[in-house]
């Protein structure tokens, strides 16, 4: 029974094929995740609570294994293993190849780039040990090219923070809260005079140094929207107050791959983040990142993530979003966020779909809107796995 509860958490395609979760499977992740915190003892910076691997026989799809197997020159990979322990023999295999692989063991994912896509395959192919091959692909933050001119409308600037009450939220909460949330963005300018004193750990996923420095400026847009200091007389407020972030630069343009989201993804966790702002999105969405995914919920981290902005441009699914949402409001494994406008309509650039959790207040893009969600929890966060949490503070658009 568990590892039939753990793969449907930690597969990304069941959450998007099969039907809605009922209340009960949410119920028995929760009591199996209790059940593995107990066996660990509490997580914390230091204790990651290891989860059982999804039974992954089949998850390379014939297309990721055609382009691997295409490629004569180097590939960046991500390979996921069937079980822990074969972990250091699938490691020594890719360093046969001339790799040098990172291995990523709660989850059971090795990160390499192989001098040859072809010779990877045929070294790998049929061997029992590994569940998939997968490209490691880029996501892109989900922001909108027009998102730094604010349209003369007619509305307060912020609206938006009084529509979800996070005034009253604030007052109740102390000016804050105990819980921290970690940032996983372009960066952040740590010397901004709206975020000084509230961050608690920078990490950069590249390098693996503490040097954040954002160059594209969404990462600090996003943690303004969560940690903006109110009343300094400098720009506006955030929705979290006087709430720890923890700043994880994963991109120096913009562009994101899988290998450093799941460095940034670990770091939350090992760090004890309660919250994971994601306000990024792409248009799939592959095994080891939603392994990744699925050991945060194991490890209290509620991941949130943006919908996407490409409402008018077909209204694909976007991802990590599609996978954790839910399905119609239902509880996933973590909150997909869209925009709203100030009359709770949905905005024509913002990803609509039945897997969005919840909207957002705010004219702006959907990665906007994952910001600001991502703050309202860290003052509920017992009562995150219970989407009507927020039902009073923002709309549902489904």
């Amino acid at each position: 029974m568990r590892k039939a509860v753990v793969a449907t958490v930690l597969c990304a395609v069941p959450l998007l094929t099969g039907p809605a979760h009922a209340a009960g499977d949410l119920q028995e992740r929760q009591a199996l995740r209790a059940a593995l915190q107990l066996e660990a003892g509490a997580a914390t910076a230091r204790q990651v609570v290891r989860p059982p691997l999804a039974a992954l026989p089949n998850a390379s799809s014939h297309r990721e294994l055609t382009h691997v197997a295409r490629s004569r020159g180097p590939q960046r990979v991500l390979v996921g293993v069937t079980r822990h322990s074969a972990l250091p023999a699938v490691r020594r295999t890719l360093q046969r190849l001339g790799a040098r692989p990172e291995t990523f063991e709660p989850i059971g994912v090795l990160a390499a780039t192989a001098p040859s896509g072809a010779a990877l395959i045929r070294a790998l192919r049929g061997d029992p040990r590994v569940a998939y091959v997968e490209r490691d692909t880029e996501l892109r933050t989900a922001a909108d090219p027009l998102d730094s001119v604010d349209p003369l409308t007619g509305i307060k600037y912020t609206w938006a923070y009084d529509e979800v009450r996070a005034a009253d939220a604030l007052a109740a909460a102390g000016d804050g809260s105990r819980r921290s949330i970690a940032v996983m963005d372009t960066g952040l300018d740590t010397a901004h005079p709206e975020i000084a004193g509230r961050v608690t750990h920078t990490f950069d996923t590249e390098t693996g140094g503490t040097g954040v420095f954002d160059r594209v400026g969404h990462g600090t847009f996003v943690t303004g929207l969560i940690a903006g200091i109110d009343g300094n007389g400098v720009g506006g407020k955030g929705v979290a107050g006087n709430t720890r972030v923890l700043a994880i630069r994963a991109s120096l343009d913009g562009g994101f791959n899988e290998r450093n989201l799941l460095r940034g993804i670990d770091f939350a966790i090992r760090r004890g983040a309660d919250v994971l702002n994601m306000s990024l999105a792409g248009d799939n969405l592959h095994p080891s990142v939603a392994r990744a995914l699925g050991n945060a919920f194991f490890n209290d981290v509620l991941p949130v993530a943006a919908s996407g902005n490409l409402g008018e441009h077909g209204n694909p699914l976007q991802f990590p979003a599609a996978a954790i949402g839910g399905v119609r409001g239902r509880p996933g494994i973590g909150l997909s966020v869209a925009a709203t406008r100030p009359n709770g309509a949905t905005p024509r650039f913002s990803t609509h779909n039945r897997f969005v959790s919840l909207a957002a207040p705010g004219a702006g893009p959907s990665g906007c809107g994952a910001g600001v969600l991502s703050a309202l929890p860290a003052n509920h966060a017992s009562d995150w796995d219970d989407p009507r949490s927020c039902s009073r503070l923002v709309r549902d658009p489904s």
